[in-house]
């Protein structure tokens, strides 16, 4: 019986295909290319590792995750949702799909009567609100943590599985919690020969040289004198303070020419002698509380401020006109409902008296 094939490719199907391997790959190098320089690009920015940079970019085959920006219908819908559902009981409440099927015309209507200002406004508490869950998965329950953890780590693992069966090498991968109140058991991959290696060349498993590694970290051992740790929460209102006052610094530099350490930042009157009269803006800010002083922080309120200035949720940002006007629009609204936005100067008298004026920054 003759042997069946497909029929045979003509000079022609085989040059187009060839031309188009030829661009896939130039494409895929030319994004390989832009990725590296991006990365390089963060890295000297932030002061961070280019292997840091990388696998924030590069985890467990997600590559540069980027989430749309905050829109201000998706603010204004979830509005409606909490409004729609306010006061339902748990089984009672209705989705957004069902919402939008009802009364979809009628959202939208109210949706257009919005001035500019307002829809700006919209986006401010969606950018807010977006920082805020940022941060806040650092502080999930015990349960959630443990479940990222292993997750990131299996993660980890299945791509160094699948590199080191294409390059045929060999790995150990042992990840710990890092401090005492974090939990979840030790991950680890090891490949076959480097077993062989732990029992010969230190006489452990790897199970027993991951407890080994874990009881190491959690005594601290292996820890600087910088180390968070071993601060009080005086050096760390110091630390928050100065990364503040840098970032305040460094934009106003940039934006207004002021030279550094000429203005401090003011933290009584932020709305009306910051964001009004600089154009800039604290965006990220992670606690419920208002933008204040440090010094004035919880001990936990200061971590979770510290984490966020650390990784950048939290840093200066330049305000548009558009935005200013918003703020200013809504801060006035704010203050004629009585809200002490705005800090009025103490007097002469009182000054003297030494009570602190609103240009003292320790409050």
């Amino acid at each position: 019986m003759p042997r069946r094939g497909s029929a045979k490719l003509t000079p022609e199907v085989k040059l187009r295909r060839k031309n188009k391997q030829v661009k896939l790959t130039k494409a895929i190098a030319e994004a390989q290319t832009e990725y590296y320089e991006t990365a390089v690009e963060i890295a000297a920015q932030h002061g961070r590792t280019l292997e840091w940079v990388i696998g924030q970019l590069h985890l467990g085959g997600r590559r540069l995750n980027k989430k749309r920006a905050v829109s201000p219908w998706s603010v204004f819908l979830g509005q409606q949702i909490r409004k729609a559902n306010k006061g339902r009981a748990k089984g009672e409440k209705i989705s957004i799909s069902k919402l939008l099927d009802e009364e979809k015309a009628v959202i939208q209507d109210q949706y257009e009567k919005l001035t500019p200002a307002e829809k700006a406004v919209l986006k401010e508490e969606g950018i807010k609100s977006r920082a805020e869950k940022e941060v806040q998965p650092m502080r999930k329950s015990e349960k959630a943590v443990q479940r990222d953890f292993h997750e990131t780590f299996k993660a980890l693992a299945v791509e160094a599985h699948g590199g080191l069966q294409r390059t045929q090498g060999e790995a150990i991968m042992i990840a710990v919690r890092g401090d005492p109140t974090h939990y979840g058991a030790p991950e680890t991959y090891v490949s076959p020969k480097a077993r062989v290696f732990l029992a010969k060349s230190i006489g452990l498993t790897y199970e027993q040289f991951a407890l080994k590694f874990e009881a190491f970290v959690l005594a601290d051992l292996g820890n600087d004198n910088t180390a968070r740790s071993k601060k009080t929460i005086i050096e760390d209102q110091s630390s928050a303070r100065s990364m503040i006052q840098d970032g305040h610094d460094s934009l106003l530099f940039k934006e207004k020419g002021i030279k550094p350490g000429s203005l401090k930042m003011n933290y009584r009157n932020y709305e009306g002698k910051v964001v009004e009269t600089y154009k800039i803006e604290l965006r990220g800010w992670p606690l419920a509380v208002p933008v204040q002083n440090p010094g004035n922080l919880k001990r936990h309120e200061l971590t979770t401020l510290l984490r966020a200035l650390e990784n950048q949720t939290c840093r200066w940002e330049k305000m548009t006109d558009l935005e200013v006007a918003a703020r200013i629009e809504l801060n006035q609204d704010r203050a004629s409902r009585g809200e002490q936005v705005y800090v009025p100067r103490k007097s002469k008298k009182a000054a003297a008296a030494g009570a602190p004026t609103s240009n003292d920054t320790s409050d």
